[in-house]
């Protein structure tokens, strides 16, 4: 007998969309220009504060006090063994208008 799959879920699903400082009209005028879209990668050593610096940027994207520097789960830790050890593991993509 096989003994059937178990279905773990990893990933952390966000419920609702944050409210932004930009319009909508704003965000979609972008995407007809992307000649001005830059691709950028944080990169470094452990703990050395890549996410911090990520969660400065949706700190400074989105309304202030929605997302507090000091809050327990970080903006890209989107999955539940990263929340428990408190260490980023996947690659988070995510993108702002600064």
């Amino acid at each position: 007998m096989v003994e059937p799959v178990k279905d773990k879920s990893f990933h952390i699903v966000e419920k609702e969309i944050p409210e932004l400082t930009f319009s909508t009209e704003f965000m979609a005028g972008l995407s007809l220009q992307p000649e001005l879209a830059r691709s950028v990668a944080i990169c470094g050593h452990l703990h050395h504060g890549k996410t911090l610096l990520c969660d400065m940027l949706i700190s400074a994207t989105h309304n202030p006090g929605e997302w507090p520097l000091d809050k327990e789960i970080k903006y890209t830790d989107n999955r539940l063994d990263e929340i428990d050890r408190q260490l980023s593991i996947k690659a988070t993509p995510f993108t702002v208008v600064l």
